[in-house]
């Protein structure tokens, strides 16, 4: 039996279990007590005669063989990093309950990091990697990077990569130097701007031989679009030695609209003086309408921020993209002057409705923003998308005063979106044609030119010197019908925690219009 115990001893150790001594440990437990867990004391206890008697020994119905977590919270940490990025997962399945329960099951208990550890622990890895990428670069003489552009979600994708030989082993080495956001348009400057400052991040300018990329007009006139030679193929080429060659600047070397920027207090002033001339009405009313996600509500704060002199919040906005409007009621936004028992309100104020939405029962009908027009919504009332208002809803009004009909129609468009959706545009067409038989005068504001334009984003007073913004404006224009002197980009108040002039220039310039355009309309009627 003491070499049975020898036998099992060493099959423990080295963990060859087989089907014959798995089914040997089951009928003779206590010999797998005796002779593996306690060898020594057993082989002693036989040599001098003392062994204790099966009777005395612990009987075992089946032994059982518990695991040894030797896991550390570091490793844990490490794998669960690897996981997520490996497999693209979202930051926030490190909290969600039942992959927490299995870590915890898996590691005996030790509990996996938060999504805010994990995105520290994320950029801390970058950082590493592009150390180890960047030093591994200092000695190499020659690469070849490839470039692409995709697009998901709604937003574009710029891919750098990087080959090399590496001198001493004669082996090809590759790496990923970038996968980063490319916002706005692909046009062939941004793309060879993009290019260059990654080129330029990994100190490679001077190093770069060839870029492949696919053969899309935007990336072939980035490298062929100055001072071009042809080969014999009737190619152009270009002398790899001439490194100054001069790109087409993305900006006009003069604004196209002229912006006093030094008058932002007579605008404001002018803006704060403003009255009605008939008694009748009080308020010069503006009702805004676009697409979801325009920036409607924002822009409503901002002009709040502007006459107001600080940074204030009197309408609802919401920071997330999405498809879905974040206002649902009609909402009427006034402006105090002053405070306490003195406090009165500037005589414009600015009605929010519910964005427009792809779809036929979609956010909020054409027809209720002609009732709106007209003054039949009543305050407060929330839009139904499945069906527009009617004389019956308690939200209709049927007897509509001067203040409530609606003076000036603004229609604001993000610079930095996507074509508008054929179903959009004809709810905007359709609305447009109201107000026209109506007689209200039509604006457009363009608001995110920062996130649309990087030369914007610099200096805001690019804004009319940008050549896709004037571009963005003129499809716009042409889409809507609404001409370009009554189209005015805008930047709204968002990540900014101080008043900036340059902000309330733009927004001042598209103020004063509203209210100029508006009072021929109050004057007409």
């Amino acid at each position: 039996m003491h070499s049975y115990g020898l036998c099992l001893q060493q099959a423990y150790q080295t963990q060859q279990y087989t089907e014959e001594i798995l089914i040997f440990i089951r009928k003779h437990p206590g010999v797998l007590l005796k002779d593996t867990f306690s060898p020594s004391d057993t082989r002693e206890d036989d040599l001098a005669g003392t062994s204790t008697p099966a009777a005395a020994q612990p009987h075992l119905k089946q032994a059982r063989i518990t695991p040894a977590f030797n896991v550390s919270q570091e490793r844990v940490n490490k794998l669960v990093l690897n996981f997520v990025v490996d497999d693209v997962q979202c930051f926030s399945v490190v909290e969600q309950p039942s992959f927490r329960k299995l870590v915890q099951g898996l590691s005996g208990g030790i509990k996996t990091m938060c999504r805010k550890t994990l995105m520290q622990r994320i950029d801390e890895e970058f950082s590493i990697m592009k150390q180890s990428v960047m030093s591994k670069l200092i000695d190499v003489e020659s690469v070849c990077t490839t470039a692409d552009i995709w697009s998901a979600q709604n937003c574009s994708y710029f891919g750098v990569t990087c080959q090399w030989i590496d001198k001493h082993t004669l082996e090809r080495c590759s790496a990923a130097l970038a996968c980063t956001r490319l916002k706005g348009r692909h046009t062939y400057d941004a793309v060879a701007s993009k290019l260059n400052e990654i080129h330029a991040e990994y100190k490679i300018q001077t190093k770069v031989r060839s870029t492949v990329t696919d053969n899309g007009s935007n990336f072939v006139k980035a490298f062929y679009g100055v001072s071009e030679e042809e080969d014999d193929g009737g190619l152009p080429i270009r002398d790899p030695e001439d490194s100054a060659q001069v790109k087409e600047s993305p900006l006009l070397d003069k604004p196209w609209r002229e912006l006093h920027w030094s008058e932002k207090h007579q605008d404001l002033q002018y803006i704060q003086e403003y009255k009605p001339e008939k008694d009748d009405i009080r308020y010069l009313r503006v009702l805004l309408y676009g697409p979801v996600g325009a920036g409607k509500s924002s822009f409503i704060n901002s002009v709040s921020n502007v006459i107001r002199g600080r940074m204030t919040i009197p309408a609802l906005a919401s920071a997330t993209t999405s498809d879905k409007s974040f206002t649902k009621r009609y909402e009427t936004h006034k402006f105090n002057r002053g405070r306490g028992s003195s406090k009165t309100f500037y005589p414009l104020v600015f009605s929010d409705i519910m964005g427009l939405e792809e779809g036929e029962i979609q956010g909020v009908h054409a027809s209720d923003i002609k009732l709106a027009l007209e003054g039949h919504v009543k305050e407060g009332h929330k839009f139904n998308p499945v069906g527009p208002l009617s004389e019956d809803d308690p939200g209709y009004n049927p007897t509509p005063s001067a203040d409530d009909r609606v003076h000036v129609l603004v229609c604001v468009m993000s610079a930095n979106a996507a074509q508008i959706k054929k179903s959009v545009l004809e709810k905007m067409k359709s609305v447009r044609e109201t107000a026209s038989d109506l007689g209200n005068p039509q604006m457009a504001i363009m608001t995110r030119i920062d996130e649309a334009c990087e030369e914007t984003e610099k200096n805001l007073r690019n804004v009319y010197k940008s050549k896709h913004l004037k571009k963005k404006m003129k499809d716009f224009s042409a889409a809507v019908g609404i001409p370009m002197n009554c189209i005015f980009p805008v930047k709204n108040y968002s990540a900014e925690i101080n008043m900036n002039d340059d902000i309330d220039t733009l927004i001042l310039s598209a103020l004063r219009k509203m209210i100029d355009f508006g009072d021929d309309f109050i004057e007409k009627n």
